[in-house]
């Protein structure tokens, strides 16, 4: 027969709870009512340096600093003497050393009703803070690199440009994007490559002031936070340098002395300015620095040949700004499912890709123009075409108060089903909207339009909220795509979003596909829809399909 809760443990139970409390790893004591220590197990006995099996001649006063016995009179002997168990964070000295402890202590009350002993359990915390403070770091700080990830960079760029939205000034950003990572890989090997990437971080931190932040952004892509710059032209002269520091001297990489190139651009922001808008626009001058082999350049800098928009509304007019689609292809099946529609401007020196002269006409109603001319056009040949047609929408389009009427009447005339439009809308813009985008996507799902998020760079509980709503498809970042295969972290940061958004009952696509490694990775990684050159080649659109009349 069992025995009776009230009755006392059997000495074989308290000796195996003894055995337990010997070797556990906690500070574990016992106090008299006078707060003499009776007993404490074996590793407290270490960490004091006592020897030898007779109680310790310690009392509480040796083993808390003065401030914790406040805490005793004020909030531990009040609750023990109405019969409670007290928690809490204590300091408790160990040997030379002071830790922070988190402390169960029980105790027993007494005829007089005074405290007349009490058990003291402690654990030690500074294990466990280091372990939170190299969760944070890893969290925060580029795994290989050791430079700042993505959302540290953004959380100090945010700190920033709320700064000079009280105070005035201007802050940079470079975009720093490595031309010769893929060769070095295929090379030497992707340790070369890491080492690459490693040193590269090395030469930015090097090269940049206390003030500033390099962090890796991507596969081999930095971006470096220039925190404080008087003007334009001191950006400029910081960009150089930094271009400078990574590319004058070669580098140690398998063996082998490698000369190391890469692309830089380089905007300035002021007030009123968004942070993902800031990066999006170094990126942008980036690229077109590696289109025209530059050293750097800036998104809204008089270096950078933008095009004239009183040109670019002619050809919009004359409908020289074209639709050409690229067909879309399912992984599981290989079959095409659907085609993507991107402007191209047909000009007698060639035809333009849509990054070269779209963002010139950001945020305009030129904007809205090309829009409409993309999507009339596209929704005209779209009957014709296998599978859904995919355009992307600028946020000026968007916020339009008359969407709905235009999008209907571009389907109409065209003859396409709504359930076979599919809309892009830029990852930025589904992010920091606002009530009005939100707005402008739910007309768009009424209609039985779907949603593609453009340009996702990685999970984010962002995504996880935009994809939870009406969003059906997410569009990776073609840069993130370009480094799949050939970067871990590409290849972690894929894997991440294709997880989370096949948990939502999301579908994920990948553009700029060119290469059947590539092709065989993205498989791996659960992609879902593919396109790229390996897919099939783009097309124009022959000139009267779904041709609005020129205003």
């Amino acid at each position: 027969m069992a025995d009776h809760p009230s009755d006392p443990p059997q000495p074989e139970i308290v000796a195996r709870l003894m055995s337990l409390l010997e070797r556990a790893d906690d500070v574990v004591g016992v106090t008299d009512d006078r707060g003499n220590v009776v007993w404490v197990n074996d590793a407290t006995r270490k960490r004091l340096g006592l020897t030898g099996d007779d109680p310790p001649a310690i009392t509480t006063a040796d083993l808390f600093p003065p401030a914790a016995f406040e805490t005793y009179f004020e909030r531990i002997r009040p609750a023990l003497l109405r019969g409670e168990t007290w928690r809490g964070e204590i300091p408790l000295r160990l040997g030379d050393d002071i830790v922070e402890t988190d402390v169960t202590v029980v105790g027993g009350v007494g005829a007089a009703g005074e405290v007349e002993w009490l058990v003291c359990h402690g654990r030690d915390l500074s294990e466990h803070q280091r372990w939170e403070s190299d969760l944070r770091r890893r969290a925060l700080h580029d795994d290989l690199t050791g430079v700042a990830g993505r959302a540290l960079l953004t959380d100090r760029l945010d700190r920033a440009l709320r700064r000079i939205d009280r105070e005035g000034g201007v802050v940079a950003v470079v975009f720093v994007d490595v031309d010769d990572l893929k060769v070095v890989n295929d090379e030497l090997g992707h340790r070369a490559g890491d080492d690459l990437l490693a040193e590269m971080a090395v030469r930015l931190t090097t090269a940049v002031r206390a003030s500033d932040t390099v962090a890796r952004v991507g596969g081999d892509e930095f971006v470096v936070l220039l925190d404080g710059v008087a003007d334009d032209a001191e950006a400029r002269q910081l960009a150089e340098r930094l271009g400078a520091s990574v590319t004058e001297t070669p580098m140690a990489l398998g063996g082998r002395h490698v000369a190391v190139s890469a692309s830089i651009g380089v905007t300035v922001a002021g007030a009123g300015t968004d942070a993902d808008d800031v990066i999006e626009r170094a990126d942008a001058a980036m690229y077109d620095v590696k289109r025209r082999r530059h050293a750097h350049a800036d998104a809204t800098d008089e270096l950078v040949e933008r095009p004239d928009l009183a040109d670019l509304a002619v050809a919009v007019t004359r409908q020289l700004v074209v639709p050409h689609l690229e067909p879309i292809a399912e992984v599981s099946t290989g079959r095409v499912v659907g085609h993507q529609a991107l402007a191209r401007w047909h000009r007698p020196d060639g035809v333009i890709p849509a990054a070269e002269f779209v963002p010139a006409a950001a945020g305009s109603g030129l904007s809205v123009a090309i829009d409409l001319a993309v999507l009339r056009r596209a929704a005209g040949a779209g009957l014709h075409l296998t599978g859904d047609l995919y355009v992307h929408m600028s946020e000026r389009l968007l916020v339009d108060p008359h969407l709905e009427r235009l999008v209907l009447e571009a389907l109409q005339r065209g003859n396409l089903p709504p359930e076979r439009l599919r809309v892009g809308i830029a990852d930025t813009v589904l992010r920091r909207g606002g009530a009005r985008v939100a707005d402008a996507v739910r007309a768009l799902v009424s209609l039985h339009i779907g949603i593609l998020a453009v340009g996702v760079d990685g999970p984010t509980s962002c995504l996880g909220e935009r994809v939870g709503g009406p969003v059906s498809t997410v569009q990776l970042r073609p840069q993130l795509v370009g480094a799949v295969g050939t970067d871990v972290t590409a290849d972690r940061r894929v894997d991440e979003t294709v997880r989370q958004a096949h948990r939502l009952g999301v579908a994920v696509l990948a553009t700029g596909v060119e290469h059947r490694s590539q092709l065989e990775r993205l498989v791996e990684l659960g992609c879902d829809l593919v396109e790229g050159h390996l897919v099939g080649p783009s097309q124009p659109i022959a000139a009267g399909s779904g041709d609005p009349p020129p205003p």
